[in-house]
């Protein structure tokens, strides 16, 4: 009998071939292209328990990486009737990424690789499963979340060249809005320079304006340059601010008056000042974000440095911890505030 054909090949080839089906179960021992290939038929038909059998004895037999990912996406998403199961979802991309670790293994799947880096990282951090054809969005419990093991593995997804998740993680290192998180400027200004790097002129943006107020010491050749690179890159805001370049790092009088306005309406550094730039309900468990469908979210009206998508989300999170960070928010906000218009006032320059 000829070896069993690959996974890519039609459910119906081996019909065609005259291969009885338990005669390919029989060669599944050994055999690593028939347990795909059983795998590929039997999810096929729905039967996601054999599916899942062929699967894991592939990946745990042979070490095959595709395998371990098909293992992970059943219990991730619950595929083909599989309940779903985000921890041990979890242990098996534990699994790739200790092999990865003790051997440097690349694999032959960079876009794998990286999703189950990208995916684990978030999920250790309390992050919800995306929405799949009506299943429901699942969380790892809090005694199986383990922040440090998240962030290693984000921001090594970060150097491999994930610009999304090097925004995300930066700010919310420049933010500190997680209270597991402790804020943290020389990792955030890392993180928001990678994002830069590939191409996000918004996180360019951030890094222009954390040089000019002072989140990191003042560097007016970074300024410039960062504020150049994000006009190049084709951030709105930043182009009205290249036009100070032309006149050195001071500011006129008149603009001044109008820069501080601003930041009394926190209308300009937003960005630092509120909880996650990227929209996000400020619940740790609620994904929801703002779209032009749900508006803005409603900020609360004491810090004003976190927002929520209901008051649902409000009362949840105020129990669960914001009630002691509010006031100490608040007082940041307002230092924050003093020491961005303090250094707005310096640079003014009379004709």
């Amino acid at each position: 009998m000829d070896d069993p054909p690959s996974l890519y090949l039609d459910p119906d080839y081996q019909m065609a071939q005259g291969w009885p089906f338990t005669a390919l179960h029989q060669a599944c021992d050994g055999n690593m292209q028939a347990l795909l290939y059983l795998a590929f038929v039997v999810s096929n038909n729905g039967n996601g328990p054999e599916a899942l059998r062929y699967y894991r004895k592939a990946a745990r037999d042979f070490n095959n990486l595709e395998a371990t990912w098909w293992v992970i996406k059943i219990y991730e998403y619950g595929l083909w009737g599989v309940d779903a199961d985000l921890v041990k979802a979890c242990q098996w991309m534990k699994n790739v990424l200790m092999t990865i670790e003790s051997t440097q293994d690349q694999w032959k799947h960079p876009k794998i690789r990286r999703d189950i880096i990208v995916n684990y990282g978030w999920y250790m951090l309390g992050a919800r499963t995306s929405a799949l054809d009506g299943q429901p969005q699942l969380e790892l419990p809090e005694n199986k979340r383990n922040v440090t093991d998240g962030l290693k593995w984000l921001e090594r997804a970060a150097e491999m060249g994930e610009g999304d998740v090097a925004s995300t993680l930066g700010n919310i290192y420049m933010t500190g809005e997680n209270p597991k998180i402790p804020q943290n400027y020389e990792k955030g200004m890392k993180l928001l320079q990678i994002a830069a790097e590939l191409g996000n002129g918004k996180c360019a943006y951030q890094l222009s304006i954390s040089y000019m107020i002072g989140l990191v010491p003042v560097d007016e050749g970074k300024y410039r340059f960062w504020s150049k690179k994000a006009v190049e890159l084709g951030y709105g805001e930043a182009v009205e601010r290249i036009a100070m370049h032309t006149k050195g790092f001071g500011i006129q009088r008149e603009e001044a008056e109008k820069e501080i306005e601003k930041l009394e309406r926190e209308e300009d550094i937003e960005f630092i000042l509120t909880t996650d730039e990227s929209t996000k309900c400020s619940n740790p468990p609620c994904e929801a974000r703002e779209t032009d469908e749900t508006g803005l979210f409603k900020v609360c009206v004491a810090c004003r440095h976190v927002k929520y998508c209901s008051k649902h989300c409000q009362k949840i999170h105020w129990k669960s911890g914001h009630k002691q960070d509010c006031p100490k928010l608040k007082d940041q906000k307002e230092e924050a505030k003093k020491t961005n218009i303090d250094m707005i006032r310096n640079r003014i320059v009379d004709d």
